[in-house]
């Protein structure tokens, strides 16, 4: 996943972040958590800059965090593979499983993908954090 992330034209890429922001964009949330995206990740600047307050992940030490965390009402997370069901694939470690854990009741969490990225399946460990669903455009 990670070498066909990579292979996406700059081109393609700017234009699913910009759908994805379209469609993130139906999601209610006044404060957002949003990820700075690397090259080949969705950018989702255009979707920050509309939204009242949105916050980053800065990373401490070994792990991310953001200020009053049970202020945010949407996170919005990067990751390699998807399922709808909410199963998430990161880079390795439990980074963002661990941040997730800060995430009040109730909030929304979202991945955001290429079309190829959500899959039928992925492995699920009891410490991962499910998603409440994924972005895409199909």
């Amino acid at each position: 996943m990670l070498s066909r992330r990579r292979q996406v034209p700059t081109a393609e890429r700017n234009a699913y972040s910009r759908l994805i922001c379209q469609k993130l964009a139906q999601f209610p949330g006044r404060r957002v958590c949003v990820y700075r995206a690397f090259p080949d990740e969705i950018d989702l600047t255009e979707f920050a800059a509309g939204r009242e307050e949105a916050v980053y992940p800065e990373k401490h030490g070994r792990e991310y965090r953001v200020e009053h965390p049970e202020r945010v009402d949407l996170w919005i997370c990067p990751g390699l593979a998807f399922t709808r069901d909410g199963k998430r694939i990161g880079f390795g470690g439990g980074w963002y499983d661990r941040f997730l854990a800060q995430a009040r009741h109730g909030a929304l969490k979202l991945g955001v993908a290429y079309p190829w990225q959500v899959v039928a399946d992925l492995p699920e460990e009891p410490t991962d954090i499910r998603l409440d669903g994924v972005v895409y455009i199909e």
